[in-house]
C-alpha cells in the first residue's frame, strides 16, 4: 500500500488507485468524532507519515500505520466481496453467453437437420414426380397407339360402308333405268284397259245410273197434291140431281176450274222431267244425250265468256 485515503462524510475509502462506497450498514467506524478526513502515504518508515483532519477548529493529528490499519482490512474485505460478487457476476454472464452460444449451436444443428430432411424430402419430391411423369408419359402412349388403332377400324369401317352404299346406289340406278321398259309397258297396259269402248266415246256423267230422287226438286209437288175423293159406286149416283147440276151450271163451273188450275203448271218443269225420264231409261239414244247437253248449254248461256288476257309485252 502506497497511499490511504479516507472521507468521513462519503463514507468512501481509497487505497492506492482504488476506492470504494460504503453504505450506512457496512461503514463500522463512528468513534471518532468530528473526523472529516484521513490522508496517509508510505513514506519508507515504519509507521509512515500521515494526518487526521476535522470538521471543527480542532487542530490535525497525525496518522500511523497501526492507525489505518482497521480501514485498511474492512475495505479489503468490502474489496473481496466486490470482486467476488463481480467474478460470480462475470461467470454467470459467461455461463449465460455460454448457454446462448450452446442455444445457438443447437439451434443451428437443428436448422441443419432440418435443411438435410428438406433435401431429403425435396430429392423423394422430384423421384416421385420424375417417376409419375414417366409413367404418365408409357400410359400417354398407350392410349396414344390404341386410339390410333381405334381410328384406323372406324376409317377402315366407314370406308367399307361407303362401298357398300355406292354399291347399293348403284344397284338402284340399275334397276331403275332398266324398270323403266317395264313401267312404260305397265303404263301401255293401263291405257288400253282405260279405253272407251265403240260408242261410249262421248258417255258424260249423265249415261250412268244416277239416283232419281236427285231430280225431285225439278218438279212441284203441290200441284199435283188431288184430294182424296169419296168413291161412288154408280147404283148409287143421282142422275136427277146431276142433271140439275148441269142445268145450273154447277159441273160447268167445276170444269173451268180444274183449266184453270192446269194452266198454272210450268210445261218446260214437265217437259224436263220428261227428258230426264228418257234419260234414266236402259235403251237410251243419242237423241236423248244430246237433249240434256243442250239444257245444260242453256243453263250457262247467262255466264260470259272469259277473256284471255293479251300477254304481249307494252312499250312505254
Amino acid at each position: 500500500m502506497k497511499q490511504f485515503t479516507l472521507i468521513e462524510a462519503d463514507k468512501y475509502i481509497r487505497i492506492d488507485s482504488t476506492g470504494i462506497f460504503f453504505t450506512e450498514d457496512n461503514w463500522p467506524f463512528a468513534d471518532i468524532e468530528h473526523l472529516w478526513a484521513i490522508q496517509w502515504k508510505d513514506n519508507g518508515t515504519e509507521d509512515g507519515t500521515g494526518e487526521v483532519e476535522y470538521d471543527s477548529p480542532v487542530p490535525n493529528t497525525p496518522a500511523t500505520r497501526a492507525m489505518i490499519e482497521r480501514y485498511v482490512d474492512h475495505f479489503n474485505k468490502e474489496k473481496d466481496r466486490q470482486e467476488e460478487e463481480q467474478r460470480k457476476a462475470e461467470e454467470a454472464a459467461r455461463a449465460e453467453s455460454l448457454s446462448w452460444q450452446e442455444a445457438m449451436a443447437e439451434l443451428e444443428g437443428q436448422m441443419e437437420e432440418m435443411q438435410k430432411r428438406h433435401d431429403s424430402n425435396l430429392r423423394a419430391v422430384a423421384s416421385d414426380h420424375d417417376s409419375q411423369m414417366a409413367k404418365l408419359e408409357q400410359e400417354h402412349f398407350k392410349q396414344m397407339d390404341e386410339m390410333s388403332g381405334i381410328e384406323r377400324k372406324i376409317i377402315s369401317q366407314s370406308q367399307e360402308d361407303i362401298h357398300r352404299t355406292h354399291e347399293r346406289i348403284a344397284q338402284a340406278h340399275e334397276e331403275f333405268f332398266y324398270g323403266e321398259e317395264k313401267i312404260q309397258d305397265n303404263i301401255s297396259e293401263s291405257e288400253k284397259n282405260f279405253q272407251f269402248e265403240a260408242g261410249y266415246e262421248n258417255l258424260t256423267v249423265f249415261d250412268g245410273n244416277v239416283d232419281p230422287s236427285l231430280f225431285d226438286d225439278a218438279v212441284d209437288d203441290s200441284f199435283f197434291e188431288v184430294e182424296e175423293a169419296e168413291i161412288v159406286k154408280p147404283e148409287d149416283i143421282d142422275t136427277d140431281d146431276v142433271l140439275d147440276q148441269i142445268d145450273g151450271g154447277v159441273i160447268s163451273d167445276q170444269i173451268i176450274g180444274i183449266d184453270e188450275q192446269i194452266g198454272d203448271i210450268d210445261m218446260d218443269v214437265l217437259d224436263s222431267e220428261f227428258s230426264l225420264e228418257l234419260l234414266f231409261e236402259e235403251d237410251s239414244t243419242e237423241q236423248v244425250v244430246n237433249d240434256i247437253e243442250k239444257m245444260i248449254s242453256e243453263d250457262d248461256s247467262d255466264t260470259p265468256d272469259a277473256e284471255i288476257p293479251d300477254n304481249e309485252p307494252t312499250t312505254d
